[in-house]
């Protein structure tokens, strides 16, 4: 019996052990887009670092037609506290947001304000497709399990450009993107995707959920929208999609294409999710109310 008692021990203190030395998990994407409105090539580099209960997204960009080099875009998302907090940093600018009730309430009532707007705004853009959906596809990437998730987007947008009538713009979309959860630590990793995503759709304003009526007035469902959150629990490390935009004496033809570079078990440092020091805070860079919008990393 004592010999029983001392192996089920045993076995417990293997699995504790186990799961107390989970290693850490680092993926490097690089994605190239080429043919955006005859400015030639971009390239941005995503750096996923996930350790334990934090994650840090971050992004360099090179556009060289616009003559910026890497420093086009240096900016680090971090999610801390089990997905409670999101902090962006702009290496360039030297400064730091940290998203919180205010940035949630501003972006409830930009969302509740389009959902009043859905049928003028039908009068400027038709949805005839919009589709994503895990297909249930997989395949091993440099060794990792991989997913698939496709995407097929067809809208016609009337714009003014020249003269007083608006400009029909057919756009369109389509491609695949696969990602991955064969790594250590993807529970907690998804885990925090869901806290934020949760907290994002909250606020006392009630967040992102307005934006459900404006999506019903353009006929793209819940199924599809379920399909693209479950994929945001995945890190996305190859993809190929193709954009077309039928503009009048102007059309273009886009493609966006991602693949993994290299991954790694090796301990990560905590700074990698820490604001340096000297930085300072900014209010987060989302404009929902002053005509303009951005998201993180992507400054106006």
């Amino acid at each position: 019996m004592r010999s029983f008692r001392a192996l089920v021990l045993a076995a417990i203190l293997v699995v504790f052990l186990c799961s107390a030395v989970m290693a850490d998990f680092t993926a490097k994407t690089e994605t190239t887009t080429s043919g955006f409105m005859g400015m030639g090539g971009m390239t941005s580099e995503n750096t996923y670092l996930i350790k334990k209960d934090k994650i840090a997204i971050a992004t360099t960009m090179d556009m060289p037609a616009m003559g910026q080099g890497q420093k086009g875009g240096n900016t680090r998302m971090i999610l801390r506290k089990n997905g409670k907090e999101l902090v962006t940093i702009d290496y360039n600018k030297k400064t730091y947001s940290v998203m919180d009730e205010k940035m949630i309430d501003s972006m409830a009532a930009m969302f509740e304000n389009l959902g009043g707007m859905a049928d003028s705004l039908k009068e400027m853009m038709t949805v005839e497709t919009m589709e994503s959906k895990m297909t249930g596809n997989t395949k091993k990437i440099q060794g990792l399990k991989a997913e698939e998730m496709t995407m097929n987007m067809h809208m016609i947008m009337e714009v003014k450009m020249m003269g007083p009538e608006p400009t029909p713009i057919d756009m369109k979309m389509s491609g695949n993107m696969w990602g991955t959860k064969d790594f250590d630590g993807h529970e907690s990793y998804a885990k925090m995707i869901e806290g934020i995503s949760t907290q994002i759709m909250s606020g006392s304003g009630g967040g992102l959920s307005g934006i459900m009526p404006l999506m019903e007035a353009f006929d793209i469902d819940q199924e599809t929208m379920d399909e693209a959150m479950e994929f945001a629990k995945y890190i996305p490390i190859e993809g190929a999609f193709n954009m077309n935009m039928e503009i009048p004496n102007m059309p273009m033809n886009m493609t966006i294409n991602t693949e993994l570079v290299e991954t790694s078990g090796k301990a990560i440092p905590d700074s990698e999710f820490e604001v340096p020091e000297g930085f300072k805070q900014v209010e987060p860079d989302f404009d929902f109310g002053g005509g303009g919008m951005a998201f993180p990393g992507m400054g106006q």
